[in-house]
């Protein structure tokens, strides 16, 4: 049975338009697959059902990658659109294959989102070697490799790698009220921070942290706190190596009863922020007593 291929590219210019036309149908003459390009719909149809349909249904997407293309993913344009799924379908599953950026112009780093800048592809910018990287990108899709990332996660457990990815501190705060932009003097109420520092040399996606308890509390042992100070992020977040988030929650009329009498049931009871990456990988603050966050509430 044939694969399904999706193109996604960008209206460069008509040459570009061409190419990519006669790149689509190579693939399906050569390779024997369905390929999906928006040059072949019939006029009326919806581009945005198109797209997201034909994304979801592919077993690859090609992603032909141009100066253009990197400009119009981040704008209002159906480049953008696309790659919007293409974000949302990665970071849920960082080691997919599904998304084979193809270069035409430019470098990798100036031609495709980063989402896709570090991904394996394939150089097809020099149209005399045209043939010769059309018959490899064909071999890849009709007989991908599987076998990598195992070896690589097998190789990882052998060598017991157990190096921390996140720096994740939590602490609690007392909040001062301030009058044009000074402080009273007077408390306002308390709040918890978490700090999150990217310890490694790739940048990682990493998701909302949320808060655990040392013994579960009325079947709560892992729970979100909503009211935000400052800037709401949008999550999953890119932190570069060295770059930190910090994330500020204010404790509410609620907050307070419910940590009261957790504490009056479990006088030992204890708190951690905790955080974890898109590759699953999960980090702890130190814990935090229930006790001295009631000591503040005093």
């Amino acid at each position: 049975m044939s694969k399904t291929i999706f193109i996604s590219y960008s209206h460069d210019n008509l040459e570009h338009m061409k190419w990519v036309k006669k790149f689509a149908d190579d693939l399906k003459e050569k390779g024997n697959l369905d390929v999906l390009i928006d040059q072949d719909l019939p006029k009326g149809m919806s581009l945005t059902r198109f797209m997201e349909i034909g994304i979801e249904i592919a077993d690859c997407v090609l992603v032909i990658g141009t100066e253009t293309y990197k400009v119009k993913s981040s704008s209002n344009s159906g480049v953008a659109f696309e790659e919007s799924i293409i974000s949302t379908d990665v970071l849920n599953d960082i080691d997919t294959t599904k998304y084979y950026p193809i270069l035409r112009s430019g470098t990798f780093k100036t031609s495709f989102p980063s989402i896709l800048s570090g991904r394996n592809g394939d150089d097809i910018r020099d149209d005399s070697k045209y043939e010769d990287v059309l018959k490899v990108i064909i071999d890849e899709i009709n007989n991908p490799k599987n076998f990598i990332l195992h070896e690589l996660n097998h190789h990882k457990k052998k060598n017991d790698i157990s190096e921390s990815v996140l720096n994740v501190v939590f602490g609690v705060k007392i909040l001062i009220e301030t009058m044009f932009g000074k402080p009273t003097g007077k408390i306002e109420g308390i709040a918890f921070y978490v700090d999150i520092t990217n310890l490694c040399k790739e940048p990682r996606y990493i998701n909302s942290p949320y808060f655990e308890l040392s013994i579960t509390y009325d079947d709560l042992k892992n729970f979100y706190l909503t009211n935000i100070i400052g800037e709401r992020y949008k999550f999953p977040l890119k932190l570069e190596y060295g770059q930190v988030l910090t994330q500020t929650y204010r404790l509410n009329k609620e907050n307070t009863i419910l940590f009261k009498d957790m504490l009056l049931k479990h006088p030992e009871i204890t708190i951690q922020a905790v955080c974890s990456t898109t590759l699953n990988e999960q980090e702890y603050s130190k814990p935090y007593e229930f006790k001295k966050i009631l000591e503040l509430l005093k």
